[in-house]
């Protein structure tokens, strides 16, 4: 009796474990994709230091610098680095941390931003290094 009890709530239970829960995270966007300039990239050893600026609807002219550890073969590390806006008379800044990886020519960054207004962001970064520009996806966490 107590092992068919026992067998009973592990079958109960795993039904709830293997529950995909909708299969996929959906994340709004903050606002649509900003197109950054990249201004220097920096190469030193174990860091590469990329600086940009672009426009964002939400934050005004965004000067931002990218910190890239090499802690993966090359292919993939850590980013983290700071973001200053101008919006009318005043600024926001912005400070993020996540990793980025690399396929061919194209480094992508995934990091989670605070920013100084409280809110928080998921960014996705594209840069195909073989161009000036990055692609910023901006996604709503708080």
């Amino acid at each position: 009796m107590r092992n068919a009890l026992l067998l009973l709530l592990i079958l109960a239970c795993s039904n709830v474990i293997a529950d995909n829960h909708g299969d996929a995270l959906t994340l709004m966007k903050r606002q649509a994709d900003a197109e950054f300039n990249v201004t220097s990239v920096t190469f030193n050893e174990g860091l590469t230091t990329i600086t940009s600026v672009g426009d964002m609807e939400e934050y005004g002219q965004v000067y931002v610098t990218f910190n890239l550890t090499n802690e993966f073969s090359g292919d993939a590390g850590k980013v983290y680095g700071q973001g200053k806006g101008v919006v009318g008379d005043g600024m926001i800044m912005g400070e993020f941390t996540g990793y980025w990886t690399r396929q061919g020519p194209v480094i992508t960054m995934k990091h989670v931003v605070q920013i100084s207004d409280g809110t928080q962001n998921f960014d996705i970064v594209t840069w195909d290094s073989r161009g000036n520009t990055l692609n910023v996806e901006v996604h709503v966490l708080k």
